[in-house]
């Protein structure tokens, strides 16, 4: 069968919070995350879709990681022959295909390096054990190690939506699609799962925004960085995502807990009723299939703790969690809430698992998450 293109890493790009420092140059940002799967070419993937301006990529690398976060194997990224590009205002732009081969474990750097003052606002926040972000002051898209002097790590990637490999036609991706529970660790223990357990044949790619919610979305200066809504997003991040074949939902948590009394722009009436959320999810498993992807929906996690005003939510999200595990319209379902509530007290996070805010997990919280996805969903 003939070889097919796979996304190996990716993200749903959204708009960085605005402030002073909006504006950068003479910068390299270097990102380093791990692959699953084999190949023999990349190409890349480039998105300015929330910017104001162009920006221009002054030079761009790809490389390979060692243990001492080294990279080698420095290869020049090329936009139709040339080591520059420009990515429009609001649009996206692919790399030439590179002569790059890829392992399953590997982990791959990426480097960007701006010369001139550039918009930076096409950005998301992603954390976690196998995923790096680092900057520094000066061009050092070519050299094995940023400067100690003038560099420093961030959360925040920009500009890099995606990573495709040419790989064997059985090779597939699956979309974690979420909020900010998957733009952290969970989706990288995942990863490091696979590689563990040698399934080379699998990738995972997030599609996840911190704040988002299902129903609603933010279009104040303060929160568009919670980027559009789930059920406006999600079918483009699905498409997007190339050998695609399933997609884990992690989403929902938002649109119980954001809305408050006295807050403009996220009032009470923007509390959905449980109905009105499944209606969410139903959107979401009719547009998977459409798409020939098989849909798993994750229990929505214990959140008591994390505000004054969410006390009372909790009946909401174990009436949405009872729908998720007795419906019989998507391909299964994964009852993270189980896997991390404390058993005593189910409306909570198990304290390990909690890292601080008794809403995300910690590090220890999302290996569990990772570990509790059934072999099943993963073959």
């Amino acid at each position: 069968m003939a070889d097919k293109w796979v996304t190996m890493w990716g993200n749903s790009m959204s708009c960085d919070k605005f402030s002073p420092s909006n504006y950068a140059k003479n910068i390299t940002l270097r990102y380093i995350f791990k692959s699953t799967i084999i190949g023999k070419k990349v190409r890349i993937k480039f998105s300015n879709s929330y910017g104001y301006e162009n920006v221009k990529l002054t030079a761009v690398t790809i490389g390979k990681v060692n243990a001492s976060d080294m990279v080698s194997e420095i290869k020049k990224v090329t936009f139709s022959g040339n080591c520059a590009a420009v990515i429009n205002k609001g649009d996206i732009l692919y790399s030439d295909e590179i002569d790059f081969a890829v392992n399953s474990g590997n982990s791959i750097a990426i480097s960007i390096y701006i010369e001139n003052y550039t918009d930076m606002h096409s950005a998301i926040k992603i954390i976690g054990p196998n995923t790096k972000c680092q900057f520094a002051e000066g061009d050092f898209s070519s050299t094995p190690i940023l400067d100690p002097m003038s560099a420093d790590e961030t959360d925040t990637i920009y500009f890099l939506d995606s990573v495709e490999v040419l790989s064997d036609a059985e090779n597939k991706a699956l979309i974690v699609f979420g909020d900010s529970i998957s733009a952290q660790s969970w989706p990288d223990y995942l990863i490091q799962r696979l590689i563990d357990e040698k399934r080379n044949n699998i990738a995972v790619v997030r599609k996840a925004v911190s704040g988002s919610r299902v129903l609603r979305e933010y279009n104040n200066l303060a929160l568009i960085r919670y980027a559009h809504a789930g059920i406006k997003r999600f079918e483009a991040d699905i498409c997007s995502v190339k050998g695609a074949d399933r997609v884990i939902v992690f989403h929902g948590i938002n649109d119980i807990i954001h809305p408050c009394d006295g807050k403009m722009f996220r009032p009470l009436t923007d509390l959905p009723t449980a109905e009105q959320l499944i209606d969410g999810y139903k959107y979401y498993i009719q547009t998977a299939h459409k798409h020939g992807l098989k849909i798993y929906i994750s229990t929505i996690t214990p959140f008591i703790g994390c505000g004054d005003q969410v006390v009372d939510r909790d009946v909401l999200r174990r009436q949405v969690n009872e729908w998720i595990k007795t419906n019989t319209m998507a391909d299964g379902y994964i009852d993270f809430a189980l896997a991390i509530s404390n058993p005593l007290k189910m409306d909570r996070l198990l304290e390990k698992y909690d890292c601080g805010d008794h809403l995300h997990p910690s590090f220890e919280g999302g290996k569990a998450l990772a570990q509790c996805v059934p072999n099943d969903f993963l073959s």
